[in-house]
Protein backbone atom coordinates (compact mmCIF):
# COMPACT_ATOMS: atom_id res chain seq x y z
CA UNK A 1 0.00 0.00 0.00
CA UNK A 2 0.88 3.68 -0.22
CA UNK A 3 1.67 5.36 3.09
CA UNK A 4 1.13 9.08 3.70
CA UNK A 5 2.10 10.72 7.00
CA UNK A 6 0.36 13.95 7.94
CA UNK A 7 0.92 14.22 11.70
CA UNK A 8 0.76 17.77 13.06
CA UNK A 9 1.34 16.86 16.73
CA UNK A 10 2.69 14.06 18.88
CA UNK A 11 5.48 11.65 17.97
CA UNK A 12 5.65 8.85 15.43
CA UNK A 13 7.80 6.00 16.78
CA UNK A 14 8.95 3.25 14.43
CA UNK A 15 10.42 -0.13 15.34
CA UNK A 16 11.26 -3.30 13.45
CA UNK A 17 10.86 -3.45 9.67
CA UNK A 18 8.11 -1.45 7.98
CA UNK A 19 7.48 -2.80 4.45
CA UNK A 20 6.08 -0.50 1.77
CA UNK A 21 4.96 -1.87 -1.60
CA UNK A 22 3.90 1.53 -2.95
CA UNK A 23 4.83 5.14 -2.16
CA UNK A 24 5.95 6.70 1.13
CA UNK A 25 5.01 10.39 1.51
CA UNK A 26 5.90 12.46 4.56
CA UNK A 27 3.66 15.53 4.36
CA UNK A 28 3.70 16.99 7.85
CA UNK A 29 5.23 16.42 11.26
CA UNK A 30 8.66 16.82 12.77
CA UNK A 31 8.50 14.56 15.82
CA UNK A 32 9.76 11.27 14.47
CA UNK A 33 11.76 8.63 16.29
CA UNK A 34 13.07 5.98 13.86
CA UNK A 35 14.80 4.05 16.66
CA UNK A 36 16.67 1.20 14.91
CA UNK A 37 13.90 0.58 12.38
CA UNK A 38 14.14 -0.30 8.70
CA UNK A 39 11.84 1.23 6.10
CA UNK A 40 11.83 -1.42 3.37
CA UNK A 41 10.52 -0.82 -0.17
CA UNK A 42 9.27 -4.09 -1.67
CA UNK A 43 7.05 -5.25 -4.51
CA UNK A 44 7.28 -5.00 -8.25
CA UNK A 45 6.06 -1.51 -9.06
CA UNK A 46 7.65 1.90 -9.39
CA UNK A 47 7.70 3.70 -6.04
CA UNK A 48 8.38 7.22 -4.89
CA UNK A 49 9.80 8.21 -1.53
CA UNK A 50 9.07 11.71 -0.22
CA UNK A 51 11.10 11.66 3.01
CA UNK A 52 10.14 15.00 4.54
CA UNK A 53 12.59 16.74 6.86
CA UNK A 54 13.13 13.86 9.30
CA UNK A 55 16.02 11.39 9.60
CA UNK A 56 15.67 7.65 9.05
CA UNK A 57 17.76 4.85 10.54
CA UNK A 58 17.81 2.14 7.81
CA UNK A 59 16.31 2.26 4.33
CA UNK A 60 16.24 -0.91 2.23
CA UNK A 61 15.23 -1.14 -1.42
CA UNK A 62 14.34 -4.79 -2.03
CA UNK A 63 12.10 -4.69 -5.09
CA UNK A 64 11.33 -8.01 -6.75
CA UNK A 65 10.24 -7.43 -10.36
CA UNK A 66 12.31 -9.24 -12.96
CA UNK A 67 12.44 -6.22 -15.25
CA UNK A 68 12.41 -2.80 -13.55
CA UNK A 69 12.67 -1.91 -9.89
CA UNK A 70 12.60 1.86 -9.52
CA UNK A 71 12.60 4.01 -6.41
CA UNK A 72 12.52 7.76 -6.93
CA UNK A 73 13.68 9.83 -3.98
CA UNK A 74 11.82 13.13 -4.37
CA UNK A 75 13.84 15.17 -1.87
CA UNK A 76 16.95 15.08 0.29
CA UNK A 77 17.19 12.49 3.05
CA UNK A 78 19.49 11.71 5.95
CA UNK A 79 19.96 8.02 6.75
CA UNK A 80 21.83 7.64 10.03
CA UNK A 81 22.80 3.99 9.50
CA UNK A 82 22.40 1.89 6.32
CA UNK A 83 21.06 2.37 2.81
CA UNK A 84 20.69 -1.20 1.54
CA UNK A 85 19.90 -1.84 -2.13
CA UNK A 86 19.17 -5.53 -2.60
CA UNK A 87 16.64 -5.72 -5.45
CA UNK A 88 16.50 -8.97 -7.37
CA UNK A 89 15.34 -7.60 -10.71
CA UNK A 90 17.11 -7.26 -14.02
CA UNK A 91 17.28 -3.44 -13.78
CA UNK A 92 17.37 -1.65 -10.42
CA UNK A 93 17.22 2.14 -10.43
CA UNK A 94 17.61 4.58 -7.57
CA UNK A 95 16.64 8.00 -8.88
CA UNK A 96 17.80 10.90 -6.69
CA UNK A 97 16.33 14.36 -7.08
CA UNK A 98 18.63 15.92 -4.47
CA UNK A 99 21.80 15.36 -2.47
CA UNK A 100 21.27 12.90 0.37
CA UNK A 101 23.41 11.86 3.34
CA UNK A 102 23.99 8.22 4.26
CA UNK A 103 26.19 6.60 6.88
CA UNK A 104 26.79 3.21 5.16
CA UNK A 105 25.92 2.07 1.62
CA UNK A 106 25.38 -1.65 0.98
CA UNK A 107 24.65 -2.84 -2.57
CA UNK A 108 23.88 -6.42 -3.58
CA UNK A 109 21.40 -5.63 -6.38
CA UNK A 110 22.38 -6.51 -9.93
CA UNK A 111 22.39 -3.91 -12.71
CA UNK A 112 21.98 -0.99 -10.29
CA UNK A 113 21.81 2.51 -11.74
CA UNK A 114 22.00 5.50 -9.41
CA UNK A 115 20.65 8.35 -11.52
CA UNK A 116 20.70 12.11 -10.95
CA UNK A 117 21.65 13.70 -7.63
CA UNK A 118 24.27 12.42 -5.23
CA UNK A 119 24.82 10.35 -2.10
CA UNK A 120 27.21 11.69 0.54
CA UNK A 121 28.65 8.65 2.32
CA UNK A 122 30.32 9.19 5.70
CA UNK A 123 30.79 5.50 6.58
CA UNK A 124 31.57 2.31 4.69
CA UNK A 125 30.58 1.17 1.20
CA UNK A 126 30.10 -2.55 0.51
CA UNK A 127 29.24 -3.79 -2.99
CA UNK A 128 28.74 -7.53 -3.44
CA UNK A 129 27.20 -7.38 -6.92
CA UNK A 130 29.44 -8.40 -9.81
CA UNK A 131 27.01 -7.18 -12.47
CA UNK A 132 28.58 -5.01 -15.16
CA UNK A 133 25.24 -3.43 -16.12
CA UNK A 134 24.01 -0.26 -14.48
CA UNK A 135 26.17 2.53 -13.08
CA UNK A 136 24.10 5.62 -13.73
CA UNK A 137 24.53 9.37 -13.91
CA UNK A 138 24.46 10.06 -10.16
CA UNK A 139 27.47 10.55 -7.89
CA UNK A 140 28.67 8.81 -4.75
CA UNK A 141 30.65 11.30 -2.64
CA UNK A 142 32.96 9.73 -0.06
CA UNK A 143 33.15 12.44 2.61
CA UNK A 144 33.73 10.86 6.03
CA UNK A 145 36.24 12.42 8.40
CA UNK A 146 37.08 9.09 10.05
CA UNK A 147 38.44 5.90 8.54
CA UNK A 148 36.23 4.36 5.84
CA UNK A 149 36.19 1.08 3.92
CA UNK A 150 35.20 0.70 0.28
CA UNK A 151 34.88 -2.98 -0.70
CA UNK A 152 33.66 -3.88 -4.18
CA UNK A 153 33.18 -7.20 -5.94
CA UNK A 154 33.54 -5.38 -9.26
CA UNK A 155 29.98 -4.34 -10.13
CA UNK A 156 29.28 -1.21 -12.20
CA UNK A 157 29.07 2.05 -10.27
CA UNK A 158 28.03 5.64 -10.95
CA UNK A 159 30.49 8.53 -10.64
CA UNK A 160 32.59 8.49 -7.46
CA UNK A 161 34.23 11.48 -5.79
CA UNK A 162 36.61 11.14 -2.84
CA UNK A 163 36.53 14.31 -0.76
CA UNK A 164 37.84 13.35 2.70
CA UNK A 165 39.28 16.11 4.86
CA UNK A 166 40.76 13.55 7.28
CA UNK A 167 40.84 9.82 8.00
CA UNK A 168 41.88 6.93 5.79
CA UNK A 169 39.99 5.35 2.90
CA UNK A 170 40.71 1.61 2.58
CA UNK A 171 39.74 0.33 -0.88
CA UNK A 172 39.55 -3.36 -1.76
CA UNK A 173 38.17 -5.31 -4.68
CA UNK A 174 38.19 -8.63 -6.39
Amino acid sequence: PNITINKSSGTLNMSGTISVSGNWTWQNGSNFNPNTSTLKFIGDIYSSFTPGSVNYYNIEVAKSSYFYNDLTLTGPITITNNLIISGAGHNNWLILNATSSVQNLIISASNLSINSGSLNISGDITITSTSTGGGGSGTINIIGTGDQNFASAGGALPNITINKSSGTLNMSGT
